[in-house]
């Protein structure tokens, strides 16, 4: 049997940025943020759009439940 390439696990921490180690990258943030909006009934502003808010599974949530409360 064959085996052909597919999806590898990738292990972080809800810490490590996203960007760094290439789990994503600006066009899969663009996804990332449109989805939240969609998910989350939320707007992001362009304002918000930085890696303080979007780069980490931490910041992601903190920065969802901040637009949530």
């Amino acid at each position: 049997m064959q085996s052909g390439p597919g999806p590898t696990a990738v292990r972080f921490r809800d810490e490590d940025s996203l960007l760094e180690r290439g789990i994503i990258d600006s066009v899969a943030m663009v996804d990332l943020i449109a989805f939240l909006e969609k998910t989350y009934g939320i707007t992001i502003s362009d304002d918000d759009m930085t890696p303080e808010n979007f780069d980490s599974v931490d910041a992601i949530a903190r920065y969802v439940a901040a637009r949530k409360a």
